[in-house]
């Protein structure tokens, strides 16, 4: 069990988990004081000592299924106990099975076990010793060059041509033989023959379902990697709430790195600013002419950000995924002010100070107050946010607005967002439609544009992730 605990642990770190020698030590410690026969318990405890991060859970339970669940290498293989399954070809019961195995150990020992060699251990069902041996060979193959999945039948294939299977043949009907000495009838014969074959073909399927599971390990990290690339490829209106839910950790980075390149952009504003006056008086003792050099040092100010985001149905994925968004910008910055719409605005602002993720974003789509079925009306939502909120907006604010501009044949009142624009230092407009798209049946696009600093296509996360460095630098 040590060796396989370690062999897990190796497994772990392969799949960018981290663990430590000391946590292994940890996992050891903890053993010596539950029942290993406990599953539950056991997974427990494993858990306990060698993960220590959330994000690190999904891969601890997938791995720890494929080393130590119903489908781990042990129980692919033969048991000298375990009965034929259903469906097995087990004929009549002439020996109950106990009875029929216990001859065929009885007969194993009675014949040298030098001669037979392996075939003691694939006739006799000794799972531990072909485990290791399926283990050897697979290295000896090159198991762990597997690159894809359709490479899994030819490294199968090669374990089991290395292995003399002429030789288990021949000891198969020496081990006959010998039963047939100890006074097995033909049909007895039968039988043992018909068990023996079948823990020929469950060692088969073992090496294969070995195989299998040597990828899948080393696969995992790959096929979470692929199926998130995936994912930030995919359109943000087609987004389903789990995969919303799967982009969480995305979202967040997004957010930092929004803050650090707004931070960046502040830091560049402010540099080498040439203090006309300080320079003056500086050189006086020169005779006016400027050798000394003065700068202005202007006040830090803190990034402040408002955003508006479209909650109706239209968009209700790309809303949830905005809405993290959003939930992750308020992480990042001191002062931001979140507002949702649909043809009415609501302050969101509290409710993502003091409620967790989920509670929050379900908060903000079902419980504000404003009319969640009706249609989109981005001309009333922004006469609605001037009358109301207006004063959130100083010549510090970067304004940031989330939605597809299509207004249902309502008003534009493009006035309003006019309004907005005079006083705020940029607004930005992120539009989870294709361009192409804009301005075709109810897109009211060409009226919003020329009262924001940037429009920009953001279907997807990665045109986010592309937005936020194009934007803010």
């Amino acid at each position: 069990m040590e060796e396989k605990i370690l062999e897990f642990a190796r497994a772990l770190r392969k799949a960018d988990v981290r663990v430590t020698p000391s946590e292994e030590i940890d996992c050891f410690n903890s053993l010596k004081h539950i029942s290993l026969e406990e599953k539950e318990t056991f997974k427990t405890a494993l858990q306990a000592t060698l993960i220590k991060r959330a994000a690190d859970i999904p891969v601890f339970y997938h791995l720890f299924d494929l080393h130590f669940s119903s489908g781990s290498p042990e129980n692919d293989l033969p048991k000298k106990n375990a009965p034929l399954d259903q469906g097995s070809p087990n004929g009549e019961d002439l020996l109950d099975h106990a009875t029929l195995a216990e001859a065929i150990d009885r007969a194993l020992e009675e014949i040298d076990s030098n001669v037979m060699g392996l075939s003691v251990h694939v006739l006799g069902g000794n799972g531990g010793q072909l485990h290791r041996l399926i283990r050897a060979k697979g290295q000896e193959v090159g198991v762990q060059n597997m690159g894809y999945f359709l490479q899994i039948n030819y490294y199968a294939q090669k374990i089991i041509e290395s292995l003399d299977w002429k030789g288990i043949e021949a000891d198969l009907n020496l081990l006959l033989k010998t039963l047939s000495e100890k006074g097995f009838d033909a049909r007895n014969l039968g039988q043992a023959k018909k068990l023996l074959n079948y823990r020929m073909n469950l060692f088969k399927n073992a090496i294969q379902q070995y195989v299998k599971r040597e990828f899948e390990k080393k696969d995992f990290k790959f096929k979470q990697k692929s199926a998130e690339e995936t994912l930030l490829g995919k359109s943000l209106l087609q987004y389903t709430e789990k995969e919303v839910e799967t982009m969480k950790g995305v979202i967040t980075q997004l957010a930092r790195r929004f803050r650090e390149l707004e931070t960046l952009r502040q830091q560049k504003a402010r540099r080498h600013r040439f203090d006309v006056k300080g320079i003056f008086r500086k050189n006086l003792k020169y005779g006016g002419i400027p050798l000394d050099l003065s700068f202005k040092e202007k006040r830090k100010n803190k990034p402040h950000v408002v955003t508006l985001c479209d909650v109706s149905n239209s968009v209700r994925n790309a809303s949830r995924f905005m809405l993290q968004f959003l939930y992750s910008l308020q992480d990042q910055f001191s002062k931001v002010r979140s507002f949702i719409f649909v043809d009415e605005v609501a302050e969101v602002t509290d409710l993502f100070k003091r409620y967790t993720l989920e509670e929050a974003i379900t908060k903000a789509m079902t419980q504000m107050g404003i009319l969640y079925d009706h249609l989109s009306d981005f001309g009333s939502a922004f006469s609605a946010f001037c009358d109301a909120y207006l004063n959130t907006v100083t010549s510090q604010t970067t304004v940031i607005i989330m939605g597809d501009a299509r207004n249902n044949q309502y008003p534009p009142r493009e006035d309003a967002l006019k309004e907005i624009k005079i006083r705020a230092k940029r607004v930005i407009w992120l539009n989870p439609e294709s361009s192409w798209s804009w301005n075709f049946g109810d897109s009211i696009m060409a009226y919003y544009e020329p009262f924001c600093d940037k429009v920009v296509e953001c279907r997807n996360v990665k045109q986010l992730a592309e937005a936020i460095d194009k934007l803010i630098l």
